[in-house]
């Protein structure tokens, strides 16, 4: 058990090295294993997934990953292309593309 003074110290910086089972606690409620708040490549790789599963809990965005599925490389270049375009247009921000991209 973490008492909210606890977290609070944590949060302000009074407090700097949790034990192991207070990241273990953290990370159960989190969700995420308790590598995420020891490892810099772990915590990327949990973010990028975090980051999949709230675009996937968009019906549109589900719905157009699961017919982009069985498409040929080119096509998906195609698609990758018109979505960048469209990111520009509505002023998002370019986000490198993904290394498993078909690339011509």
């Amino acid at each position: 058990m973490i008492s909210h003074t606890y977290i609070w110290q944590l949060r302000k910086g009074a407090r700097d090295n949790p034990t192991k089972r207070h990241l273990e606690a953290l990370a159960e409620f989190f969700g995420v294993n308790a590598a995420y708040f020891l490892d810099d490549e772990a915590a990327r790789r949990i973010d990028e997934q975090l980051e999949l599963l709230a675009a996937l809990r968009d019906n549109a965005v589900r719905t157009m990953a699961l017919r982009a599925a069985g498409l040929s490389g080119p096509s998906l270049e195609a698609i990758h292309g018109m979505i960048e375009h469209a990111r520009r247009i509505e002023g998002l921000p370019d986000d490198p593309p993904p290394a498993d991209v078909v690339r011509n």
